[in-house]
């Protein structure tokens, strides 16, 4: 794939057929600079035939996970090691550092847990050395109260001749255990560079009372992007949140199902100590929760063929097991 995006991006032919006969909705990338760097000096993403870096930087952080969990850390021959650097090279041009720190941290805990009999300091402290590196120490030195009313300022700086959607008000109206809730995500959206986007999210999200527990359906985005006016925004359409993507499809109660049924083939794994498919599951519902890549066609099926691999797996054990 990395050579796909490559041959894509200098021939628009090949972008076409790769793009049409991969069942992609989206041509693949026409920037054929792989180390391209904006005016302030910032890396710019590459995300060659994927329909976005974000999604091209799971892949490959995924591809490399898979390698090392099933082989122990192990380079047999010459052919694996060659078989990483693609990947590896894709994941740095994709600068989805998000991945990159989950990729990391999850193969320090797999490695160092099998390594090490007394791991849990070592993986503590690599872990949040890891943390600081990607978040960045600038941003630790913001008040808590500052980053968990982040998300909530942005949406009312874009709400439209202070008519405020019905999110904002009901999360801004009184303190109760859902508001207390969002100040979590909102710290968490402010730690990985997502305030921006999911606050102009918040000042469009205004449902009725039965959209909000129920959903407008899958896939239905119509009334979320134009029934609500907002603000002039800079470029961010969606809400890069497969999370928030949900909540609008299928309501609170339909995410909140949807969560709690994948909890519960993760504790199944976790109880059959199937512990391979479960980092690799993990790596992917965290992925989801800051990526917009359930948008996509290619990524929600290679996603869900992983999710119904797990289910199977579960199924499969429990009945050996009787």
């Amino acid at each position: 794939l990395l050579f796909s995006g490559i041959i894509a991006s200098n021939f628009p032919i090949f972008n076409f057929f790769f793009s049409y006969f991969s069942g992609q909705h989206k041509l693949g990338t026409t920037e054929n600079n792989l180390f391209n760097f904006n005016e302030w000096g910032e890396f710019t993403a590459w995300r060659g035939v994927f329909p976005s870096a974000e999604t091209a930087g799971e892949f490959f952080a995924f591809n490399i996970l898979l390698y090392f969990i099933f082989t122990n850390f192990k380079l047999r021959q010459v052919k694996d090691f060659i078989y990483l650097v693609f990947p590896f090279i894709g994941l740095i041009l994709s600068n989805n550092r998000s991945a990159i720190f989950l990729l990391t941290s999850l193969l320090l805990i797999v490695f160092l847990g099998r390594s090490i009999k007394k791991s849990t300091v070592p993986i503590i402290l690599s872990l949040v050395a890891l943390a600081v590196f990607v978040v960045g120490i600038q941003n630790l030195s913001y008040s808590v109260e500052f980053m968990s009313d982040k998300i909530i300022n942005v949406a009312l700086d874009y709400s439209f001749d202070e008519k405020q959607s019905s999110g904002i008000v009901n999360l801004a109206s009184e303190s109760n255990i859902f508001t207390y809730l969002f100040s979590i995500f909102s710290i968490f959206g402010f730690l990985v560079n997502r305030s921006e986007m999911w606050g102009i999210f918040l000042a469009r999200y205004n449902s009725t009372v039965v959209e909000t527990f129920f959903g407008v359906g899958p896939y239905n985005l119509i009334k979320h992007y134009s029934l609500h006016p907002i603000e002039q925004t800079k470029s961010f359409l969606l809400p890069h949140s497969s999370l928030l993507n949900s909540i609008i499809f299928f309501g609170f109660v339909g995410t909140i199902l949807i969560i709690t049924g994948f909890a519960l083939i993760q504790y199944r794994l976790y109880k059959k100590k199937n512990f391979n498919i479960l980092y690799m599951n993990i790596f992917i519902f965290i992925n989801l929760l800051k990526s917009d890549s359930i948008l996509y066609v290619g990524s929600l099926v290679f996603y869900l063929s992983i999710f119904y691999l797990s289910y199977n797996t579960t199924k499969n054990e429990k009945i050996n097991s009787k």
